[in-house]
């Protein structure tokens, strides 16, 4: 009898479950029926797309170095410029007997998938080309205030990302150091470091992939050690403003590498080790005489400062002539210095000029419910064959006040910890339709029901690339050829993935964006 409650109760939970995932899916405002009335699709669309010559290249999570060679937009080369804090201020290095050896490390993007092995996420390239990473010295002071046209010092400083020829001729032409030779298969091998635990004792440490750089003793003893007690390290802006900081850049075989280093982590740092002496008094009493002792030490130089994320870029994406009326019959979407998608919907006649097209007014003046409303964009998998054109995520958001839409806020699905299954219900991942096509299915339900019953605005909807759709900050942007968007999401700057969507008035008119509405009409 027992047994059989509990299978009565798993059976009453799953039936519980599954009425309130279609709840889920389908939305909320179906009322009491089973069969739904036919999709309603709104052609009145136009889609087409915006150019960005340069986007905020500080205030970023992820930086790169090397190339990037993407099958539709061309080739694009990143590097990093990066100042460093001291992890101690003012650091006492009197006693210093000898400097050990001095270690880059900056990790890598990864996650362990074996017991020898990692997944490196943010590495692009043949996995058996050899590169390596160089570092130079920088002497171009990066601030945090811009101090304004009239010096009025009440804004924060932008660097953007093409702004690399600006700096150049501050960074030293010889490398400081330059790394082992090194391939990405050879960066998914699990590593460990010997940790002394004292002088008989040693212990193996796991690391994971990250790239490590011996740094010339030589170097360090002229620029750090010297200058101990003197005002270069007694404080950290002190010492921002005496070193600089460091440029690296990645250098393979055939300019097909790319990683992305996590410069934000707290293990990335120049590591000094060294030996210090002090001194064990004697004791009369005893008949001891004073002794020296030598101590291990360490000092770390942190990549806490300004990061900037630069890169230069070549193109042959030509959006010189973007039909904003009819909308376009391909439109862009690239993160960095890229592209985005604008779409405006219900574009069409307006009769008696009062800004609102007539289709829109006449669902306004009928009493519907609007079940779910969606737009559907089709990749152009005929120019964007590639795996490196396929973007897992993209969003959409209300540019011109830089704001999600409703249905962002009320999505279920949302998950701060996995943000790659997050949204997935407003923000469809990519994904194929029933006769195998490629698509993206954004969720715009609470929107359009606002625009029909409520007082939303119609506003133009921007449509970027993300690898985080969990982040709806903004950055700056410039020369944006439109002149639409004045800043961006992000996660669109942090993004290197574009592709081609099918735009409003695509040759094929099956892949046409276009906005398709369940409604219910509501009868006394």
């Amino acid at each position: 009898m027992l047994n059989y409650r509990i299978f009565i109760l798993i059976l009453c939970t799953l039936t519980f479950i599954s009425c309130d995932d279609d709840f889920t899916e389908t939305g909320a405002g179906l009322i009491n029926t089973i069969e739904l009335p036919p999709l309603l699709e709104i052609d009145n669309v136009a889609s087409y797309s915006e150019s960005f010559g340069a986007v905020q290249a500080n205030n970023i999570s992820n930086f790169y170095i090397g190339d990037f060679n993407d099958p539709v937009f061309g080739k694009r080369n990143y590097s990093i410029l990066s100042q460093l804090e001291l992890s101690t201020n003012n650091p006492d290095l009197e006693n210093l007997v000898e400097l050990d050896s001095v270690i880059l490390s900056i990790p890598l993007f990864s996650r362990q998938i074996a017991e020898n092995e990692f997944e490196i996420d943010s590495a692009i390239g043949n996995t058996e080309s050899n590169f390596k990473v160089k570092v130079f010295k920088s002497n171009h002071f990066l601030r945090n205030i811009d101090p304004g046209p009239d010096g009025e010092f009440d804004q924060s400083q932008v660097y953007f990302n093409n702004e690399l020829s600006d700096f150049l001729p501050n960074i030293e032409n010889e490398p400081i150091a330059v790394s082992e030779t090194l391939t990405l298969a050879e960066l998914k091998e699990q590593k460990f470091l010997i940790e002394v635990i004292n002088d008989s004792i040693t212990e193996e440490v796991a690391i994971p992939p990250q790239i490590r750089i011996t740094i010339p003793n030589s170097f360090i003893q002229e620029e750090i050690i010297s200058k101990a007690g003197g005002p270069e390290l007694v404080s950290n802006s002190a010492f921002k403003n005496y070193f600089r900081g460091l440029y690296l850049e990645l250098e393979s075989d055939n300019d097909d590498v790319l990683l992305g280093l996590n410069m934000n982590s707290e293990s990335a740092s120049i590591k000094m080790y060294y030996k210090t002496e002090s001194e064990i008094p004697g004791d009369p009493t005893a008949g001891t005489e004073p002794t020296t002792e030598i101590n291990e030490d360490e000092l770390d130089l942190l990549f806490r400062g300004i990061s900037l994320g630069l890169s230069e870029q070549e193109s042959s994406i030509n959006l010189s002539a973007q039909d904003t009326i009819q909308g376009e019959e391909f439109t862009y979407l690239r993160g960095g210095a890229g592209f985005a998608t604008v779409v405006k919907l219900f574009t069409g006649e307006d009769t008696n000029g009062d800004g609102i097209s007539d289709e829109l007014e006449d669902l306004r003046e009928r009493d519907i419910m609007v079940n779910e409303a969606n737009l559907i964009f089709y990749i152009d998998e005929e120019n964007a064959s590639s795996s490196l054109n396929r973007p897992i995520r993209i969003m959409v958001y209300d540019f011109e006040n830089n704001a999600v839409f409703t249905d962002y806020n009320n999505d279920p699905t949302a998950s701060d910890s996995s943000p790659s299954v997050s949204l997935i219900s407003h923000l469809g991942p990519l994904s194929r339709d029933e006769d195998g096509n490629l698509i993206y299915r954004i969720r715009l339900t609470d929107y359009v029901n606002d625009l029909i019953n409520g007082d939303r605005e119609n506003v133009k909807i921007g449509v970027i690339v993300t690898d985080n759709v969990n982040i709806t900050s903004t950055v700056s942007v410039k020369d944006t050829h439109l002149g639409l968007f004045e800043s961006v999401l992000a996660p669109s700057a942090n993004n290197i993935r574009g592709t081609i969507l099918h735009g409003s008035n695509s040759p094929n008119p099956e892949k046409r964006l276009k906005l398709q509405i369940q409604l219910t009409e509501l009868t006394n």
